[in-house]
């Protein structure tokens, strides 16, 4: 018996089929194009706002202190703050734009003046200093100072923003450095940085971050132990520029020995790295054993007596009491020794 032709029907429903299966594959694939973490950078590039932290700051999956901690950021550090706020909270980000959590906007600071360090204002290239710009060589100046380049990073996400993020270091630092010559340098670099071309949907850069360190070591250790930063945030090309504080910069330039307790240099670095090390084993102990935000009055009490029995090991190891733990823990913060850099005889 001779086979049927198939109808128009069915031809009819295999492209309503075929157009159904092609639908469903679009809008899956439109949603991982907005994804969260997508939709985290697109927040962060509509009214973002550099800022720094006043204090050792808490960062929760939430807007609220019940929240989980996910991190605790150190004292100085640059974030960028979403402009929306709930009930005093607002989300933030790292520099790349990449999504952290939420922080209490009571301790976040548009600068770091309040925390000793010097910020001129904004738009750094100003005219009182457009003529020192035409008479500066950069060339001559990382020649004379031995400047490195660590890492850089380029971020070109389209419509969305091109970035460059550049961390740099001093070879060799001597007393005839200046802030000003630093202030001109940043400038200078960040105007050859800003003249790049070859991005996507923009003419130059529409972000650009360059931090300044001391030595190499530093820009391993990475964090805010820097010298000085300059960034450009968006295409109104606002520029922001930060420099460490007279003690810090003095010790850089020249590294004086300041005695306490006769106690050499190199033992009150030690003590310093092994005060970072108790702050920081206590604090990851207490999110190990309670990670939920609701515990968190149960993490901070854990952290307390773990700190106290850390430190009554600590004070007998290096025969000191706890005012001087405390004088030398301000002295290695001002004076920007490394946390991470050396050995520590002290175990826990």
């Amino acid at each position: 018996m001779k086979k049927q032709a198939p109808s128009i029907s069915f031809y009819n429903k295999l492209i309503i089929f075929i157009l159904f299966v092609f639908l469903v594959f679009f809008f899956y694939m439109i949603d991982l194009r907005f994804s969260p973490r997508e939709k985290a950078k697109i927040e962060f590039n509509e009214g973002s706002k550099l800022m720094y932290t006043s204090t050792s700051l808490n960062v929760r999956n939430k807007p609220s202190k019940d929240s989980r901690k996910i991190k605790t950021l150190k004292p100085n550090t640059p974030i960028l703050t979403n402009a929306k706020k709930i009930s005093g909270w607002v989300l933030i980000g790292d520099l790349d734009s990449n999504k952290l959590g939420y922080v209490f906007s009571k301790y976040l600071l548009n600068d770091i003046k309040q925390n000793n360090i010097e910020i001129p204002k904004k738009g750094i290239i100003e005219k009182n200093i457009e003529n020192e710009l035409k008479k500066f060589n950069l060339q001559e100046f990382e020649n004379k100072y031995s400047i490195q380049m660590f890492e850089e990073d380029i971020l070109d996400m389209g419509v969305i923003k091109a970035q460059i993020g550049q961390r740099i270091y001093f070879g060799k630092i001597d007393s005839s450095l200046s802030k000003d010559k630093i202030k001109l340098y940043l400038n200078e670099r960040l105007i050859k940085l800003d003249n790049r071309k070859g991005f996507k949907n923009f003419n130059n850069a529409s972000h650009i971050i360059i931090i300044l360190h001391a030595s190499k070591d530093h820009a391993v250790e990475g964090g805010a132990n820097w010298i000085a930063l300059i960034s450009k945030f968006g295409e109104e090309e606002d520029v922001s520029y930060s420099i460490c504080d007279k003690d810090k910069f003095d010790y850089f330039k020249n590294p004086t020995d300041s005695i306490i307790d006769n106690l050499s240099e190199e033992v009150r670095k030690e003590i310093f790295r092994a005060i970072r090390d108790i702050e920081y084993k206590a604090l990851n102990e207490a999110d190990l054993k309670f990670p939920d935000g609701n515990d968190w009055e149960k993490n901070s009490d854990l952290n307390t007596k773990l700190l106290k029995k850390y430190y009554k090991k600590f004070y007998k190891h290096y025969s000191i009491t706890e005012d001087i733990s405390n004088k030398i823990f301000i002295e290695g913060f001002k004076k920007g020794w490394l946390e991470k850099t050396g050995q520590i005889s002290f175990k826990l």
